[in-house]
């Protein structure tokens, strides 16, 4: 099964006879997080960049692009493409963070000059290796605030049945479950994104942040620490909201066990 690009959805490329897609501006950028290569879920195939199609774009449409503010578009395609960068540079951001405080981060700058390669097919095959790298996405913490809320579920099951992954009721449930745990509330990580919203109706649904599996212990409970991936670490932050008397979550074991 493989899925089309639309390039008529897209005014800033142009799609040609070979099924590859040009840039019709004078300059375009591709902003993909460091951690995404350092982690497979894009990576560098001789002159081309392999990435999964959820980014930031970058327009500038006239030939003063370095002082030009940027029209800003966010790429929502449910798989891998390829693309063919004219150079490829890096910044960086800082990142604010309640559990670390704010960091410094690298995003590589994939960079596109007028006729270069956008796509180098709008025809992108199944393959249930994206399925794999979509779960990493989910699980590492690594989605970015592209979506709304309510639409990362269902792009998750749109990416794993697009690349052959059939999904049953329960898989579609479970997905959900996944998503409602580990989307936060931006001002307090111990409170899921959902019950934001339903306290919050006028809440940005595009707010939440998204913490790895091995975060979400530290904001639930002792016993969730202590039988997490990183019991040392969680453990820290779980004596610390201990002593500073904030309200600790019982996991589904524990009330089976008490």
């Amino acid at each position: 099964m493989a899925e089309q690009i639309d390039p008529s959805k897209i005014d800033f490329i142009k799609v040609m006879p070979d099924n590859s897609c040009i840039t019709t501006v004078p300059y375009i950028q591709i902003v993909l997080p460091q951690k995404y290569f350092d982690n497979n879920i894009c990576e560098f195939v001789g002159k081309n960049v392999n990435t999964f199609g959820l980014f930031e774009v970058r327009v500038f449409r006239t030939e003063d692009y370095e002082t030009e503010t940027p029209e800003k578009y966010f790429f929502k395609f449910k798989g891998m493409f390829m693309c063919t960068p004219s150079s490829v540079t890096e910044e960086k951001v800082k990142i604010e963070s309640l559990s670390e405080g704010d960091t410094i981060e690298t995003n590589v700058i994939l960079e596109f000059t007028e006729g270069a390669t956008f796509i180098t097919s709008t025809v992108i095959q199944s393959d249930v290796n994206v399925a794999r790298r979509m779960l990493d996405f989910m699980t590492l913490g690594y989605l970015p605030n592209i979506l709304d809320y309510k639409e990362i579920a269902k792009y998750w099951a749109d990416v794993n049945v697009s690349n052959g992954i059939k999904l049953g009721e329960m898989s579609q449930t479970s997905i959900e479950l996944i998503v409602s745990e580990l989307c936060r509330d931006p001002k307090d990580y111990s409170r899921s994104f959902r019950k934001r919203i339903k306290s919050d109706p006028k809440v940005d649904t595009k707010s939440w942040k998204l913490l790895s599996t091995k975060m979400i212990p530290r904001y639930t409970s002792v016993f969730a620490s202590l039988t997490s991936g990183d019991p040392k670490g969680n453990l820290v932050s779980m004596i610390s909201k201990e002593r500073s008397g904030k309200k600790q979550y019982a996991t589904p074991l524990e009330d089976n066990l008490n």
